[in-house]
């Protein structure tokens, strides 16, 4: 459940959000000091805090107009950062998206995926030279289990393959109105120069080069290529993934549960302040009795 609150900004957002927070805290200290001479640790820290929840407050304890612009500052920075939160975590409770999108290689890594490989893959991945961090993923199987996994566009494991083949298996995704997998967006695991071995000075040389290059610029090439997608459907060895239907779904008990959580967090957290405002301004009676009473 506690994953929900999280989810609207990645861990580095986080990080970023609770460094500025502490920054944000130093500054005011720091300009409050400068003006008055004074430091109200707490208070300049609720301002803070409240700030980032984009809820009124007031820089009553610095005068301007240094105090007009750390409010400026913090009201655009709050209102952004809170409506860009709320945005993200109403669109997760709706759709219920539990996890981001594996756009790299870092994603791989972060969200644990294993890579699975084959024999070949295997040499190619440790000959080449592949980043040290994939390695921990690579999980070797037999080419049966790769191929069917493969086939099926199986999202639970990551396939590395090269383009012609990768754009085989992806086609069956054609008539998807949500595609299932999709090629990294611009991160390429490994890099393999590939060529035609023949004989020192072949008589046939030149004249293989200038077939190849024109097979390509003639676009041969992609009419042949496109033709093997289509035999692919036809001779099953892919087939056309069915059309996800669009339904609507009524919310069910998880969405009004979470609501309900916060809700409860929210009530134990105000009577808890309540309580210790109780406590701070009673404490601070008896210091004010006890004073009149020596006085």
């Amino acid at each position: 459940m506690y994953h929900y609150f999280l989810r609207p900004y990645r861990d580095k957002v986080w990080k970023l959000l609770l460094f500025s927070f502490v920054v944000g805290v130093l500054a005011i200290t720091w300009v409050e000091y400068m003006k008055t001479g004074h430091m109200q640790w707490i208070s300049n820290t609720l301002v803070a805090y409240c700030g980032l929840l984009y809820i009124p407050f007031r820089f009553d304890h610095i005068p301007p107009p240094q105090g007009y612009i750390l409010e400026m500052i913090i009201l655009v920075a709050g209102f952004s950062l809170s409506s860009c939160y709320l945005a993200n975590l109403s669109s997760i409770l709706l759709k219920k998206i539990y996890k981001s999108k594996i756009s790299s290689i870092q994603d791989i890594i972060e969200h644990n995926m294993s890579i699975l490989i084959n024999k070949y893959d295997e040499f190619t991945f440790y000959h080449f030279g592949a980043p040290e961090a994939m390695k921990q993923q690579i999980l070797l199987v037999s080419e049966e289990l790769l191929f069917e996994n493969r086939r099926r566009l199986n999202p639970q494991y990551i396939y590395p393959s090269m383009e012609d083949k990768t754009t085989f298996y992806l086609y069956q995704q054609k008539f998807l109105q949500r595609p299932i997998l999709k090629v990294l967006d611009t991160e390429i695991i490994l890099q393999i120069v590939a060529g035609i071995p023949m004989k020192s000075y072949w008589p046939l040389q030149d004249l293989l080069m200038a077939f190849t290059d024109n097979f390509h610029l003639s676009g041969l090439y992609r009419q042949i290529f496109d033709e093997s997608l289509q035999d692919g459907i036809l001779y099953g060895q892919i087939a056309f993934l069915p059309t996800e239907v669009r339904t609507v779904e009524p919310l069910n008990m998880e969405y009004f549960q979470f609501c309900i959580t916060i809700l409860i967090v929210g009530y134990i957290m105000s009577t808890l302040s309540f309580v210790l405002e109780l406590i701070v301004f009673g404490e601070n009676q008896r210091v004010k009795n006890v004073k009149n009473i020596k006085s």
